[in-house]
């Protein structure tokens, strides 16, 4: 990811970066930008979630629990008005 799509200001990341905060959420954030346009389509909330979950395209029951867990904490936040 890091070579393939240009994100490399850290360098190609190690397990250690990711115990690091800022190497962390610039990957995570890198990991979340290439499956919202994995394979060069546009993808949803729902496909995007699941997959940084389970890998791109993942839709098992454990990937599925986990968005469903991620919208509820969507939606409070939401009534909230958080986001």
């Amino acid at each position: 990811l890091a070579t393939d799509m240009g994100y490399d200001y850290h360098g190609a990341p190690t397990a250690q970066d990711l115990y690091d905060p800022m190497k962390s959420m610039y990957y995570g954030a890198a990991f979340l930008h290439w499956l919202s346009t994995w394979k060069g389509q546009a993808r949803n909330e729902r496909w995007i979630v699941q997959s940084y979950n389970g890998g791109a395209g993942a839709d098992s029951g454990a990937v599925r629990n986990y968005y469903a867990k991620f919208a509820q904490v969507k939606n409070q936040l939401q009534m909230m008005g958080v986001c």
